[in-house]
């Protein structure tokens, strides 16, 4: 349900004549409010639009493996379309998230490690810009070498460079077999689990430990996908390298929970060698879940840490690695950046919405 004082436009061409109106002066972009938890509020005199409208499959061509879609389409309805002809958008996003807030994301799901990136995913976009001028980047089909890749500027973004109102994806065909299996043992085990896995020739299609507030126990969780012969070769040879480092199978495996239970929680964004690291050894005391694949950490903490604290840990970052923090319904996001990087961020801004239209202020809360 759209909320009354929230603009909807049915159309590519109401939204841009929304945007063009300069009787608004910024403008608040939102879905169906999946990622809401990680943005601050609006700020005062937002126009909020939601794309909730724009929910069309614009193109779907099963022969190119190819779908374009318009950016209110909830990812559930996507994928029941796209299952009808046995192929699917391979990521780990709510099926109630629309398509336009996993692009403004860039969402990465433990599926990222065997089947890519959103980013790597992404043929193309149309989007409005600040001025509510229409535009294309990339394009429908696979390989294309048109224009400059902005479409992979734009995925990220978190619509503060422009509203994207269509995407064109790469798709992959349902897999034959899927097989999950489960591992248990210390967190060192674990790690060293992990590590080999990642360094060797197979290629799960995910990787994500566990490990409780109080205990050096965990548990691992890998996702295998494929076809029949392939999933039975990573099956036996996953098995022998767990049982060759005494891990003992989880049978049957454990779901591993992707979302975070209330209180709060903790998330960095960091290489994989560093997510094993945090796996290891949490920053702060609290319940650990690492996606090695990707990257991600989430701590379901004890107790809220200090500012300081918090601090203390950004600093402590790469260049590119990111925290997220939420209390109480709020959430405040660090990332890591080098100070030409950060600068290189502002003069994009800059250059595509000089007059900070669209989610204003956003981007220094993402710097």
């Amino acid at each position: 349900m759209i909320a009354a004082d929230v603009l909807a436009p049915a159309d590519r061409e109401e939204a841009a004549a929304l945007i063009a109106e300069p009787a608004h002066e910024h403008f608040w972009l939102s879905g169906q409010g999946t990622g809401a938890a990680l943005l601050p509020q609006p700020g005062m005199g937002a126009t909020q639009i939601c794309t909730g409208r724009l929910n069309r499959i614009v193109e779907y061509e099963p022969a190119d493996l190819t779908v374009t879609v318009e950016a209110g389409c909830q990812l559930g309805v996507l994928q029941e379309a796209l299952g009808a002809a046995g192929q699917f958008l391979p990521v780990d996003y709510p099926a109630s998230g629309t398509v336009g807030g996993l692009v403004a994301t860039a969402a990465a799901g433990p599926r990222a490690l065997g089947y890519g990136s959103i980013r790597e995913r992404l043929l193309g976009v149309t989007a409005i810009t600040p001025e509510g001028q229409l535009v294309r980047s990339g394009s429908r089909v696979v390989k294309s070498v048109s224009g400059f890749d902005l479409h992979r500027l734009y995925c990220g973004s978190f619509g503060t460079l422009v509203l994207i109102v269509e995407a064109t994806f790469k798709l992959a065909p349902l897999p034959a077999r899927h097989e999950t299996l489960g591992f248990v043992g210390s967190r060192s085990l674990i790690a060293e689990f992990a590590g080999a896995l990642l360094g060797s020739q197979l290629r799960p299609t995910s990787l994500v430990a566990t490990g409780g507030a109080r205990s050096d126990d965990g548990q691992i969780v890998v996702v295998i996908e494929g076809g029949a012969a392939r999933v039975q070769r990573l099956d036996q040879e996953i098995r022998t390298l767990a049982v060759r480092l005494a891990l003992q199978p989880d049978s049957p495996p454990n779901a591993i929970a992707k979302e975070a239970t209330a209180g709060p929680c903790l998330t960095l964004q960091v290489s994989a060698a560093a997510a094993r690291d945090a796996f290891l050894s949490p920053p702060f005391p609290g319940e650990v879940m690492a996606d090695f694949g990707t990257g991600q950490v989430v701590l379901q903490l004890e107790s809220a840490p200090e500012e300081r604290n918090l601090s203390a840990l950004k600093a402590q970052l790469q260049p590119g690695d990111s925290l997220s923090y939420s209390a109480e319904g709020n959430t405040l996001r660090r990332r890591r950046l080098e100070p030409g990087t950060r600068e290189l961020a502002r003069r994009i801004k800059q250059a595509l919405d000089p007059n900070d239209r669209l989610n204003r202020g956003l981007l220094e809360t993402l710097l």
